[in-house]
């Protein structure tokens, strides 16, 4: 028989993510960005996602192609971290870290 899933802590296995997340709480109400976050969590698109050491919580925004191939290819080379984030004014908050600005340089974490 198998196990249940054994429940991720997100602000420890995102500690980045959950950094910015504060951030953005701070700047833009934490009501609001609570907001974001569940109907991200619900499904709804453009209103937050992130990546980060291998976890993706929330739901995809419809970018350009070139603005996701940016992404994809950060996180792919090995950038530890990616995310977005609606504001208020209905314009996207969007962290990409690429892989050179980590300790892995610019061939990724070894």
């Amino acid at each position: 028989m198998s196990q249940p899933a054994k429940q991720v802590n997100m602000r420890e296995a995102m500690p980045r993510t959950a950094k910015w997340v504060a951030e953005m709480r701070e700047r833009h109400g934490a009501q609001y960005i609570d907001r974001c976050i569940r109907a991200a969590l619900a499904g709804e698109r453009n209103q937050f996602y992130a990546v980060e050491g291998g976890h993706v919580v929330g739901t995809p925004f419809d970018w350009s192609e070139t603005l996701r191939f940016l992404v994809t290819m950060s996180i792919v080379s090995g950038g530890p971290y990616v995310a977005a984030m609606r504001d208020p004014a209905g314009d996207v908050d969007l962290v990409v870290v690429p892989p050179a600005a980590t300790n892995g340089g610019a061939n990724g974490p070894h």
